[in-house]
């Protein structure tokens, strides 16, 4: 069946996902007219309230679950912020569940914490990347070619995530490790030696950031 809008495609789903950006949301909540009547919609709008996208409908009656993914799940490797405060049924619950997990992972989180896992899991992809080529960088001013530093930069990021994820290791894992006492010791009492105390402090701006916009 070929829907003739909005409106007929959110009364004939079960579930609908509004993916729009924040700006466009509130044309395309009255584009959905009565549609949503009583039906769940799945919203992965950052910085946009249920109050609000309730007030941008024609009706009140539907029911909500926030979430905001990252990129990754482009390739099955998503991270899903959830809000726990959702008044989906369990059987809609159910099949959000699953329809993310296929693509990802999901942690469930308190409404007012959305913000800030948008800040931390939905801008650090750009974060690592931005890091993934510092890395690079580094490399290429040691001699390697920028293939082969770009492969090697992916895949030790690639392979410290999985090593962290699959043990349950500490983040800080690598002061533990004396083998490293040569390599990465030393640089890295440099890298936390930096003006603003510790490179960690980068990344807190960054996100501290991302969530000010968001909430703005």
């Amino acid at each position: 069946k070929v829907a003739k809008d909005d409106e007929d495609v959110a009364a004939n789903s079960d579930v609908t996902l509004l993916a729009v950006k924040p700006q466009q949301m509130s044309d395309a909540m009255a584009q959905t007219g009565k549609g949503l009547q009583d039906k769940a919609m799945l919203s992965i709008l950052p910085g946009v309230s249920v109050e609000r996208l309730r007030d941008a409908c024609a009706v009140k009656e539907f029911r909500i679950l926030r979430l905001l993914p990252n990129t990754p799940a482009l390739v099955f490797e998503g991270t899903f912020a959830c809000s726990k405060e959702n008044d989906l049924t369990d059987a809609e619950r159910d099949f959000a569940t699953k329809l993310f997990d296929s693509i990802g992972t999901i942690t469930w989180v308190k409404t007012y914490d959305l913000d800030a896992a948008c800040g931390l899991s939905g801008g650090g992809p750009a974060y690592v990347a931005m890091f993934v080529e510092a890395l690079a960088d580094g490399g290429v001013k040691e001699g390697l070619t920028r293939d082969v530093a770009y492969e090697l930069a992916i895949q030790t990021v690639l392979g410290s995530a999985k090593l962290l994820k699959d043990t349950g290791m500490h983040p800080v894992f690598n002061w533990n490790f004396k083998m490293w006492g040569a390599c990465a010791g030393a640089s890295s009492h440099l890298i936390c030696a930096r003006p603003l105390g510790r490179a960690a402090d980068f990344f807190h701006i960054y996100i501290n950031y991302s969530v000010f916009k968001v909430v703005k």
